[in-house]
């Protein structure tokens, strides 16, 4: 493994730490968003949380834009989505998905999916499927590596 990649690596581990001390507040004015409406049934946020890393040295634009949807995968469709932009900040990039707990149903299965867009265009996507919620699945500290599309 290269220095550089460890180093990565070692950087994504180290923004998941800093996520999971967050209060949860730190989110709700923040970038991005829900598109399952943002709150939740029955006390306390739920949402889907962790980092987007890029598989490989690419420079992204501080202006692309990060997007990573929470998805039904047994409807194939979004629950909740959250959109941010990197920004100076670079990769990896967190992502905090809230969606309401009505949305979700206990004998489906759910997984995230992110995109790197720039000027319009996907330029990055998440490849490998990311199970999160249900059947034991997390729902925090999760690293979802993009590969250019």
């Amino acid at each position: 493994m290269s220095i550089q990649r460890l180093w990565a690596v070692f950087a994504g581990v180290a923004a998941v730490l800093v996520l999971a001390s967050c209060n949860s507040s730190v989110w709700s004015g923040g970038s991005g968003g829900s598109g399952g409406g943002g709150g939740s049934s029955g006390g306390g946020g739920k949402h889907v949380s962790g980092v987007v890393m890029l598989s490989g040295n690419d420079d992204v634009p501080k202006d692309a834009e990060v997007i990573v949807r929470l998805m039904d995968a047994d409807k194939d469709r979004m629950v909740a989505e959250d959109r941010s932009s990197p920004g100076k900040k670079g990769f990896p990039a967190p992502f905090q998905v809230r969606y309401s707990g009505d949305d979700i149903n206990k004998n489906r299965n759910y997984e995230v999916e992110a995109r790197v867009r720039y000027k319009g265009k996907v330029r990055w996507v998440s490849r490998q499927t990311y199970r999160v919620i249900t059947n034991g699945h997390p729902s925090y500290n999760l690293t979802i590596v993009v590969e250019p599309n």
